[in-house]
């Protein structure tokens, strides 16, 4: 029955890749001509597994490669230490406590793998601006965190129900000092219980003040908690197919 899964698995145009350290799964596009290239990241505790159906099914813009790749598995000190994947440790759900214990050097551990991740497809497109890198919840923040020290403008950067991390390290290690990153695509749920709303905004105030181009950030939000929704992810898959600097 393994072969017959695999088979399954294989004929969804999915396969399972060792990308710098990192377990991808990648889901190739309907068309079969990709024209675009999606990293997605997952949020704490989750895997490629929770958005695989999504983007092969439901998502999918037909041009579109997706990338899901999976966190290392951590000590996770919020969960009493259980282990887990994440991008990085998150001490508290309180938000002063979790910026005063900032797991820094995880994050940086998880951009330096994204970013190699990254410079692959940017290679493959042999474009910059045909790359977009999103996530979900912790993996918004890494998105953010990864896409803005790109030193090449991207295709656009995503975060639903994120923030920005580590927002008191000197700005040129947190924003790369490009004329422009491209559009940037913020959700929120304005019941969030896990990321609240109010934590959110402060620290993309504080992204777009710091920013040469916050004209192209938009942002969303809607009435619902920490979850991503059907509709978010058609406005995103409309989203990529509109962005301007790719016609």
């Amino acid at each position: 029955s393994n072969k017959r899964i695999k088979h399954l698995k294989m004929s969804k145009r999915v396969t399972q890749q060792l990308l710098h350290d990192l377990k991808c799964e990648v889901i190739q596009p309907k068309s079969g001509k990709t024209k675009k290239i999606l990293i997605w990241l997952h949020g704490l505790g989750d895997s490629s597994q929770g958005f695989s159906s999504e983007f092969q099914n439901r998502f999918g813009p037909d041009d579109t490669k997706v990338i899901l790749p999976n966190a290392p598995i951590r000590p996770i000190t919020v969960n009493f230490g259980a282990k887990m994947q994440g991008w990085y440790d998150i001490a508290s759900l309180d938000r002063d406590e979790f910026e005063k214990n900032e797991d820094v050097k995880g994050a940086l551990e998880s951009r330096a793998k994204l970013t190699n991740i990254l410079a692959d497809a940017v290679d493959e497109m042999d474009n910059s601006e045909q790359v977009y890198l999103g996530g979900f919840s912790q993996g918004g923040a890494m998105s953010l965190a990864t896409g803005l020290m790109y030193p090449k403008p991207l295709g656009g950067i995503i975060s639903c129900s994120g923030y920005m991390i580590m927002r008191h390290e000197p700005i040129e290690s947190r924003i790369h000092q490009l004329d422009s990153h491209g559009p940037i695509l913020l959700w929120h749920g304005i019941h969030d219980p896990v990321v609240p709303k109010v934590h959110a905004m402060k620290t993309y105030e504080q992204m777009k003040d710091e920013l040469p181009d916050s004209q192209l950030v938009t942002t969303y939000t809607h009435d619902y908690e920490h979850t991503m929704t059907l509709p978010q992810f058609l406005q995103i898959k409309q989203w990529i197919e509109d962005t301007p600097k790719n016609k």
